[in-house]
C-alpha cells in the first residue's frame, strides 16, 4: 500500500525554521489559523501527501532514549485536506507498527475530536474523555491556580522534568488529566492533575478565566465521573487493542523500518505490563536510566519475567546478576537484563535523565 507521507531529513532540526524556509505556504496558513508551535525539536519529520501534493506535516520524537517509544509532537494539515483520512491512516500505522507504545504530546481539542471520530477515544461524561492513546505531560506543564495550589508540593529543581502519562481529557478546559501515583508533584496520589492547554486552544477558546475557576470541588467531581466509568473504559481499551491487533494474531510488532522487530506470542496486554514494569523498577532504583532499554528488550524476549521483582542490597558485590543470573564483571548494571548493581545517586540519575530526555 502506498504511503501518504514522506520522511524528510533536514540538517536544521528546528521545526519553525524548516516550515518558514521549506514550506512557506503551510506556515502562512498556520499563522492565519493561529496554530502555535510548542515543540520545536524532533527526531523525525514527515511530509503529509495527498494525491501527490504536500498538504501538511507531523513530527515524531523518541523518548526514554528508546527507538521503540514514539511520541507525536506536532501535526498540521491544510484545511481543505482535512477529513480525507490522511492523519488516521498514519496514526493507525503507528499504532500497528509501534503497538508497544505510541504517545501524543499534550494534545489540543482538535486532536481529541479526531480520536473520538475514529473510535480511539471514549466520551464517558459531558466534557470528559478517555483516550486509548496516552498523552505525555511534563511536570512543567501541570496547571495550578490559587484555588488548588494547596494540593501541590513545593516545586524542586527536578519537578519540571518529571514525565506523566495521562489518558483523560476535559473538553471544556482543553486539558489532559491524570494522577501522580508517587506524589512527586501533588500531596495525595488520588488528586487529579491537569495540564496546561495548548496555546492554540488557550487563545481560541479564551480559557484563562475558565481555568482560574478550577477548584478542589471541581477536580473531585471530574475524578468521580471518570472513576465510576472505569469498567466501561477498560472494556473500550480492550476493544480498541483487539481491533488494532486483529491482523497480527500472536505477533507483536514494534519499531520503524529496518529497526522493526517481531515478537511472537507476546500479547498487547504484555506490552503494557512491560512498560509498567520498567517504569516501576526505574523509580525503585533497580534500573539506571541507561539500563531501562536493556530491561525493556530483555522482557520482550522473556515475558515470563514481566512480573518478577527482587529486593537486593546494592551495597553488596555480585558474582552473578540477582535478576537474570548471568555472570558479571565490574559494571554498574547487568548488560543482559539491565539490573542495577551499584547504588544509584538520585542527583546523578536526574542529571542523566535531564541530559538525555528530548521532551
Amino acid at each position: 500500500m502506498q504511503k501518504n507521507y514522506k520522511i524528510v531529513d533536514f540538517n536544521d532540526k528546528i521545526l519553525s525554521n524548516i516550515l518558514k524556509n521549506e514550506y512557506p505556504d503551510i506556515f502562512a496558513q498556520m499563522n492565519k489559523e493561529d496554530y502555535i508551535l510548542e515543540y520545536d525539536s524532533f527526531v523525525e519529520f514527515r511530509e503529509l501527501i495527498y494525491e501527490g501534493d504536500t498538504v501538511g506535516f507531523l513530527t515524531l520524537d523518541y523518548f526514554m532514549n528508546s527507538k521503540f517509544l514514539s511520541c507525536l509532537n506536532e501535526c498540521y494539515i491544510l484545511p481543505e485536506y482535512r477529513g480525507k483520512g490522511i492523519l488516521f491512516k498514519i496514526i493507525k500505522e503507528l499504532l500497528e507498527e509501534d503497538s508497544l507504545r505510541f504517545y501524543v504530546r499534550r494534545p489540543n481539542q482538535a486532536f481529541i475530536n479526531f480520536l473520538l471520530k475514529h473510535d480511539l477515544a471514549l466520551k464517558v461524561a459531558p466534557d470528559i474523555i478517555s483516550s486509548h492513546i496516552k498523552f505525555i505531560i511534563k511536570g512543567e506543564e501541570i496547571y495550578s491556580n490559587k484555588n488548588i495550589k494547596r494540593l501541590y508540593r513545593k516545586p524542586n529543581s527536578n519537578s519540571s522534568e518529571l514525565i506523566y502519562y495521562m489518558a483523560g481529557f476535559h473538553m471544556g478546559l482543553c486539558s489532559s488529566f491524570g494522577v501522580d501515583p508517587l506524589t512527586e508533584i501533588v500531596k495525595d496520589n488520588n488528586t487529579l492533575m491537569f495540564s496546561l492547554p495548548r496555546k492554540t486552544d488557550l487563545k481560541k477558546f479564551n480559557l484563562r478565566k475558565k481555568l482560574k475557576t478550577l477548584s478542589v470541588n471541581k477536580i473531585n467531581e471530574i475524578h468521580y465521573e471518570y472513576a465510576i466509568h472505569n469498567d466501561m473504559i477498560s472494556e473500550f481499551n480492550k476493544s480498541v487493542s483487539s481491533r488494532i491487533n486483529e491482523n497480527n494474531d500472536d505477533v507483536l510488532i514494534i519499531g520503524h523500518g529496518e529497526e522493526t522487530l517481531i515478537f511472537e506470542n507476546l500479547k498487547p496486554n504484555d506490552a503494557v505490563r512491560i512498560d509498567h514494569a520498567v517504569e516501576e523498577e526505574f523509580r525503585n532504583s533497580n534500573l539506571t536510566y541507561s539500563s531501562c532499554e536493556t530491561r525493556f528488550e530483555y522482557l520482550l524476549n522473556h515475558p515470563e519475567y514481566i512480573d518478577k521483582r527482587i529486593d537486593v542490597n546494592l551495597t553488596e558485590g555480585f558474582d552473578s546478576c540477582p535478576f537474570c543470573g548471568v555472570s558479571l564483571g565490574d559494571e554498574p548494571y547487568c548488560k543482559t537484563c539491565g539490573q542495577a548493581l551499584k547504588p544509584i545517586s538520585l542527583k546523578s540519575m536526574f542529571n542523566e535523565v535531564i541530559k538525555n530526555f528530548k521532551l
